[in-house]
């Protein structure tokens, strides 16, 4: 199958190019995003997202967008007429800027228009071979951790072995990337250390699945002169074993790839950020619930806002500001986000939905009366039983807004470190679609308590039983006339603890 994608032309960017190797940017790019993940405490990111072209070797070139570009692109990113890392832009009339220095914007001739003439583009059949990898439910993904030194020497302290253990648990790490992502999706999602099949690279790594490289340039220079530096240089190596062209894509070798930078000196602020793999900053790296939150951009997650209105404030889920700290990240995603993977899963990375569709989410519908549902959380899926499922996530329908989704935020299993809304029940609003839209979180209610919906509905957590595993909730959703029944009590338990 030959995918379609939805172009745009751009009148009035710049596209910025380095002066490493030669970054060649056709007429036609494809468009991605680049989200940055600010340090707790330090004065705000001008931008938390940062977007860019890809040439197709995967050298990033950023876009300087204004004002209303950006906003436009947001708008179709969001209603999914834009997919970051598979639509292609034509950006015939940009000024495209080689030497140092600021990039000159062209003049934009009709700037309102820019991102509404939209034309139709084949994507490469990169998917169906990505597919044709996995047969089964399970999706088994392979890493690379890059280890990156500057020209200047300067690497971060960790050893090789210590931080393939980090990140892969390959010496007994309890929480990292590999184990909290097999946790949260139910086993289904596959964390290999490693180059993929046939690629041999043994004599490449200094510890499983890590790979040290050096580079010809400073961490002092520009974040996009440093990325591109990294990508450059990790293309070359695995080119030369491999005797392929040295701009060869890395995920010829590997699903994901991440690099390790010592610290940040120009463009800093950030923790940590990814696009289609992921970079690191320090000793962040090793941080379970950093890595799940940039990995949740792999998936095509974009971050969960919270009661305060900001970015990334929900934490309730690994897309709000996560966790900071070694071996902190059992935290999984709010019920937004697990409908997301569920039902629009990202074609490259998630591929499939991880879990029951029919019998574990459930779109409500009170037109015959209240509806009741018992509910458990997902840090506890592992434990639904074929005989009695129970509900994880709910849709409300908000015509012509916001759908509503409710979970029962379980504090327990792959959900232990959940550190908002513990054992209650959540509320979250999200623009249902495929494409690229944050959620936010607008409220939580203990047992015996109700929020307000709007449109005419509520929902009331009847009953909470946290002593039972999994741990159940009651929630009954209905129209201001109608009534809950009383029969949903929590005291049925799947398992005795």
């Amino acid at each position: 199958m030959t995918l379609i994608a939805t172009s745009f032309i751009l009148l009035a960017a710049a596209v910025q190019a380095t002066n490493l190797r030669a970054l060649t940017v056709p007429h036609e790019c494809t468009i991605n995003a680049i989200a940055l993940l600010q340090i707790p405490g330090e004065a705000p990111l001008a931008n938390e997202v940062e977007y860019g072209c890809d040439d197709g070797s995967g050298l990033f070139s950023p876009l300087h967008l204004d004002e209303i570009q950006q906003k436009s692109l947001q708008g179709l990113a969001a209603n999914g007429q834009v997919h970051y890392g598979k639509s292609k832009i034509n950006v015939h009339g940009a000024t495209i800027t080689t030497p140092s220095g600021k990039p000159i914007s062209a003049e934009a001739k009709n700037k309102e228009n820019a991102f509404n003439k939209f034309i139709s583009a084949e994507l490469d059949n990169i998917e169906n071979a990505l597919r044709r990898r996995t047969n089964s439910k399970a999706s088994k993904r392979h890493f690379l951790l890059f280890r990156v030194t500057d020209s200047e020497g300067r690497v971060i302290d960790d050893s090789p072995d210590v931080m393939s253990d980090n990140v892969f648990g390959t010496n007994g790490d309890q929480i990292n990337l590999k184990t909290q992502l097999a946790a949260c999706s139910a086993g289904q999602y596959i964390v290999i250390p490693g180059a993929r099949p046939p690629f041999d690279i043994s004599d490449l790594q200094s510890a499983r699945g890590v790979i040290d490289i050096e580079l010809d340039i400073s961490l002092h220079n520009s974040r996009a002169d440093v990325r591109n530096a990294a990508i450059s240089k990790a293309q070359e190596v695995m080119a030369l074993k491999f005797n392929f062209s040295d701009t060869t894509s890395l995920t010829t070798y590997a699903d994901h790839t991440l690099f390790s930078l010592e610290n940040c000196y120009k463009d800093c602020g950030w923790a940590a950020y990814a696009s289609i793999g992921g970079y690191y900053q320090g000793s962040y790296y090793s941080m379970a619930g950093i890595q799940m939150h940039e990995h949740g951009h792999n998936l095509g997650l974009p971050h969960s806002g919270g009661l305060d209105g900001l970015a990334y404030t929900d934490h309730t889920c690994s897309m709000g500001n996560p966790l900071y700290g070694d071996d902190l990240g059992q935290m999984c995603f709010n019920p937004a986000k697990l409908w997301q993977l569920q039902h629009f899963p990202h074609p490259w990375t998630v591929k499939r939905g991880w879990y029951n569709s029919t019998e574990d989410f459930f779109t409500v519908d009170t037109s015959s009366g209240s509806q009741v549902y018992e509910m458990i959380g997902i840090g506890e899926y592992r434990f639904q039983q074929e005989s009695s499922r129970k509900a994880v996530a709910l849709r409300i329908i908000v015509p012509g807004g916001r759908d509503q989704y409710i979970a029962f935020n379980s504090a327990k299993g792959a959900n232990t470190q959940n550190v908002e809304a513990d054992n209650l029940v959540t509320i979250v609003e999200w623009n249902t679609t495929s494409g690229y839209s944050p959620s936010s979180l607008k409220g939580y209610i203990a047992q015996g308590e109700t929020f307000l919906l709007g449109h005419g509905l509520t929902v009331t957590a009847q009953c909470i039983n946290t002593s039972l595993t999994p741990s159940v909730a009651c929630v009954c959703v209905k129209e201001s006339s109608q009534t809950c029944p009383s029969d949903c009590a929590c005291t049925a338990p799947m398992h005795h603890k």
